[in-house]
């Protein structure tokens, strides 16, 4: 279950940067607000996967 849950984590990080990168490259506004709030939440999830799963491991 813990290396399930860790792809995850490891999935959403590389996910959310990712779209962070396209946000802050973006020229249509729309683009750059969805693209950079769809990073931030991805990355937002993987810090909390990673709290609730692996707090033993911080």
């Amino acid at each position: 279950m813990y290396t399930t849950v860790l792809f995850a984590i490891i999935f959403c990080v590389i996910v959310g940067v990712i779209f962070l990168a396209i946000g802050f490259n973006a020229r249509h506004p729309a683009a750059k607000y969805v693209c950079q709030f769809i990073g931030f939440a991805l990355l937002v999830f993987a810090i909390i996967f990673l709290l609730t799963h692996y707090r033993w491991w911080i």
